[in-house]
């Protein structure tokens, strides 16, 4: 890796894929996340790529200036390791749910997720524009289409989504964490 980027705007999918080729979504990244720091600081090649979903603007700091920042400024190393330590939290909540937890459970996890992170309050409810096609979401959860379009029908019948073209419409984000918190 020859430089790290920071997101200024927009959003990122970071995505991985199988020796047989199936792909699976590691994540979507907003502004201001710091992306290849850890294959900068490793010297291991990228292990994820990075597809525009959005307009997007980046930044690029070439390698011998990122690694001259953080060896001048205390707190860029600092908030570096958080964001790490956050991505590892992650990765570990995600392979425990797929492990361990039904998929409708898993995708009103990740629905209650993109509220806060991608979500426009609207008077009906918070509106989840992802931009990622069905086969994207299922990547991101690590499914089947078919398995997907199943539990986004158990969350629609019992009238916690409303699915729509490229986006979700959580009427209440209560109602959805209450039904997850009531162990389905």
């Amino acid at each position: 890796p020859q430089a790290v980027y920071c997101l200024r705007s927009g959003r990122v999918k970071l995505s991985s894929v199988s020796s047989d080729g199936r792909g699976v979504i590691a994540s979507l990244a907003g502004p201001s996340t710091l992306l290849g720091a850890r294959a900068v600081l490793l010297g291991t090649p990228h292990d994820l790529t990075a597809v525009i979903v959005e307009p997007t603007q980046l930044c690029v700091i070439p390698k011998d200036g990122f690694l001259e920042l953080l060896r001048h400024d205390a707190e860029i190393p600092l908030q570096l390791a958080r964001q790490m330590g956050n991505e590892l939290s992650e990765a570990y909540r995600k392979l425990s749910g797929v492990a361990c937890k039904p998929l409708t459970e898993r995708l009103a996890e990740l629905l209650l997720a993109l509220c806060q992170t991608h979500g426009e309050p609207t008077p009906a409810g918070i509106h989840v524009r992802t931009n990622l096609c069905q086969d994207e979401m299922s990547e991101l959860l690590g499914v089947s289409r078919r398995s997907l379009n199943r539990a986004l029908a158990e969350l629609r019948e019992l009238g916690l989504i409303e699915c729509r073209r490229r986006s979700i419409l959580v009427p209440s984000s209560h109602s959805l964490y209450d039904w997850l918190a009531l162990g389905t």
